[in-house]
């Protein structure tokens, strides 16, 4: 689109022309926008009814720029969402004329429309609003709300309108890098179900291989962490039967709305399967198209890595099925398992881990091109935005430290000294690379045990002299077997008092005692001091209150009845104060220490690993195939249903090797049927499949090696 706007005095007309090249320009009196302050001001509060006294006074202000940037009263209006003060205003204007009000950018009403609503009335006024493009970003109005829009915001009702309105006959969005700046958009916000209506609706659009590619990167750049809890959340409904539908669950209708959190983890669940569907979506037609290209998507446009980056677990799954050999290729010079060593991406490294061990020893076991194993990697310090999510040097270290003993673990016994091109081993690697951070690890252990044997020093001298100076006194009378007996022993608040300075003496030694710092078993033995330290702290301040408030109770209480209760309120102060500042350090460290290893095993990573062969037999780590014991056949059986159904039944498939789980998922998925695993009393675990899938499922087996062809017995007519 081209504006000119001239203007003399107060006065001028401004001609835009419009999308089209048979379109004319549409004359418009304009005046300084300071003339139509009133008009503005209407606008943007959505006041129609002065706004039409206005207009009524000076029609001209219907089409005039009120505001800066030649923004109309109908631009102000879309852009704070008073849909009501639009319907209102365009009923004032002839259709064709919306398409020619546009601002110093080239922007309809549409481009600003803040809402669904002002969109929606918009666009029935004149549907081909939506093929507008604004001449400084070239782009119509579906695309500018892609750019806007944010996981965060409420962009995805206006988003999925324009989306359903906007059609592929002028100004096409859905085609070359337009349409893949858009899906990158509405992917990167998290519209996975638009993403999927799109390609659902132009079947050829991820086909585009730039279209996919940037689809593709725009998932893999989604981290992990905003996925987290999904996976609990699908075995609570796993366990409930209701995997299918989960956003139609009796829990989510029914107390989602009501008890805070519900309702946003049923919606978390939704996107994660939405973001799966789409996934698969991409890829299934991407290989229906050329096998050959997802490969070529996947490795030239550096998904993986981003992928990996992001801890994308799900999105390397469907890559590494849709292109095993991804696995081996290197990402950085490295290995996939040692970039994700060196990056310190600890739930890809669960993941391969986990997964096929001929694979891993091969892995464990390269070197890159300056003779650095996977064991080298971990001895690096980990990047930046991995160590500043850890509060403090000393557990800055301790993570470190356990990267490198988890992956000395899996390191083969061969390969732990070996050397790099700099003739360094990992340790003396880890040592090099370490020791600022060890010492400005033990820099902060000292700090902290300075300042925690200053405060246990003062509680410690206090509570040692109170017993010596006992409320109330002592019984002074040397004829009386009750000399030197305190005088209010026998009262409740006086045993409080000296339980509680009892207890915050010996707190306030014991942290005393945990203030001295050793090099040695840095990760757990200085982690546990800490710990010790600064929890005895904490129980020696809250006993010494406890006892402060018994003392006066025991003084004052019987004249203000009400004191010891005030007090006891006011002595929670610093106390809470205390838990506040430190605890979440307290609870972080016992935590790290005590609590579950970031390199645990979860089943959500365990199932059928990418890559790995659903029929491998699980044995030695040398990957090598566990001996068949002579004599055991697989036996494929054919039994008649009613009508002309069939069942197949594979029996001798031995569980303790082989998932039969996995098995029957890849059965299902090759030969498209259904089926199950059942229990027979005689027979153990046997698979069920729907139909006549004898001759498939003895190709399948004896492509995968699982069993020698002669061993399968097929029977039935």
């Amino acid at each position: 689109m081209a504006t000119t706007n001239t203007r003399a005095g107060t006065s001028g007309t401004v001609g835009v022309t419009g999308a089209s090249s048979s379109s004319t320009a549409l004359p418009l009196r304009v005046k300084d926008p300071s003339e139509y302050l009133g008009l503005h001001r209407a606008a943007f509060k959505g006041d129609w009814n002065t706004a039409r006294d206005l207009i009524k006074d000076d029609p001209s202000g219907k089409t005039a720029v009120v505001a800066v940037h030649n923004a109309t009263a109908l631009h102000v209006a879309a852009a704070e969402g008073h849909w009501l003060f639009v319907e209102e205003l365009i009923k004032e204007l002839k259709p064709e004329s919306l398409e020619f009000m546009t601002d110093m950018s080239g922007r309809t009403a549409l481009h600003c429309a803040a809402n669904t609503k002002t969109a929606r009335v918009l666009v029935n006024r004149n549907p081909k609003l939506t093929q507008m493009k604004c001449t400084s970003f070239e782009v119509v109005p579906l695309m500018y709300a892609a750019m806007a829009a944010s996981p965060s915001n409420e962009q995805k009702g206006m988003v999925q309108y324009l989306s359903e309105v906007t059609t592929d006959d002028h100004s096409n969005p859905f085609s070359g890098d337009t349409a893949g700046a858009l899906i990158f958009n509405i992917t990167s916000a998290g519209f996975y179900d638009i993403a999927l209506a799109l390609f659902e609706r132009y079947p050829n659009l991820v086909l585009d291989h730039s279209v996919g590619a940037c689809a593709l990167a725009a998932i893999a750049g989604i981290p992990e962490a905003s996925l987290n809890g999904i996976v609990m959340v699908d075995h609570l409904h796993a366990k409930r039967g209701d995997m299918e539908n989960p956003p139609q669950s009796l829990t989510c209708r029914s107390i989602g709305p009501t008890i805070p959190g519900v309702e946003r983890v049923c919606n978390m669940k939704l996107m994660h399967k939405q973001y799966l569907s789409l996934v698969k979506c991409i890829f299934t037609k991407l290989a229906q198209a050329n096998p050959l290209g997802v490969s070529m998507v996947i490795r030239m446009t550096h998904i993986a890595r981003i992928a990996i980056l992001n801890e994308s677990v799900e999105f390397i799954k469907e890559c590494a099925l849709m292109d095993p050999d991804m696995l081996w290729h290197p990402v950085d010079g490295k290995s996939h398992l040692g970039f994700e060593i060196d990056q310190r991406c600890e739930n890809v490294y669960n993941m391969l881990v986990s997964g096929n061990k001929s694979r891993m020893h091969a892995w464990t076991c390269r070197k890159d091109s300056s003779a650095n194993t996977i064991l080298h990697f971990a001895a690096k310090l980990a990047p930046p935005h991995k160590l500043i999510s850890i509060s403090g040097a000393a557990l800055k270290m301790q993570r470190e430290l356990q990267w490198f003993k988890e992956v000395e673990r899996i390191t083969p016994e061969t390969t732990k000294d070996s050397t790099n091109n700099d003739g360094q081993t990992a340790r003396v690697l880890f040592t090099e690379q370490h020791a600022d951070l060890l010492d400005k690890g033990e820099k902060w252990m000292k700090d902290t045990a300075t300042s925690c044997m200053l405060v246990a020093t003062l509680i410690a001298t206090v509570v040692f002299a109170a017993p010596f100076t006992v409320p109330g006194g002592s019984i002074s009378d040397i004829n009386s077997k009750d000399n030197g007996i305190p005088i209010f022993l026998r009262k409740n608040s006086f045993m409080v008092f000296a339980i509680a300075d009892s207890l915050a003496l010996f707190s306030s030694l014991t942290s005393f005692l945990f203030t001295h710092i050793f090099g040695v078993g840095f990760p757990y033995f200085v982690a546990k001091k800490v710990d010790n330290r600064s929890g005895n702290l904490f129980l020696s301040i809250a006993a010494m209150m406890v006892s402060f408030s018994a003392v006066l109770s025991i003084v004052l209480g019987r004249r203000f009845a009400w004191f010891p209760v005030a007090v006891a309120l006011v002595a929670c102060v610093p106390v809470a104060l205390f838990a506040m500042l430190q605890f979440p350090l307290l609870v972080q460290m016992i935590i790290s220490t005590y609590g579950a290893s970031i390199f645990r095993r979860h089943d959500s990573l365990t199932i059928w690993i990418v890559g790995d062969d659903p029929f491998a037999y699980e044995d030695n780590f040398s990957g090598k195939r566990a001996a068949k014991s002579k004599g055991a056949y697989v036996h494929l059986r054919i039994h008649k249903r009613k009508g002309k159904k069939c069942l197949t039944t594979v029996e001798g498939l031995n569980p303790e090797e082989l998932n039969l789980e996995n098995i029957l998922k890849e059965f299902k998925k090759g030969f498209c049927c259904n089926g199950n695993v059942t229990r027979d009393k005689e027979l153990g675990k046997v698979i069920q499949l729907q139909g006549d899938q004898r001759k498939n499922v003895l190709d399948s087996l004896v492509k995968a090696g699982v069993s020698d062809k002669e061993d399968i017995k097929i029977h039935g007519y």
